[in-house]
């Protein structure tokens, strides 16, 4: 009864493993930038660079999460609903 049902919808699992990889990648890239440059001035923007690209990073990570659960919410919801129905 329970067997076919998915928990987990690949596509949005795998977009958001895609978007995770690129702004770990965006932050790898920032942190590279960051160690070389030895100005007091420079090392402080781009700490503050990095600061707010990992603020957005958990942002667009709790929007994804927020979605996902809705998502998976409903969808079963709707299992629950019709195998009650049967």
């Amino acid at each position: 009864m329970w067997a076919g049902l998915k928990l987990f919808p690949l596509p949005v699992q795998h977009q958001s493993t895609y978007t995770t990889d690129v702004y770990v990648q965006e932050l790898k890239e920032l942190a590279a930038l960051a160690y070389r440059d030895t100005t007091a001035e420079n090392r402080e923007y781009w700490k503050n660079e990095m600061g707010q690209a990992i603020r957005e990073i958990h942002q667009v990570y709790d929007d994804k999460l927020e979605g996902m659960r809705g998502e998976l919410e409903t969808y079963y919801n709707l299992k629950v609903y019709s195998y009650a129905a049967e």
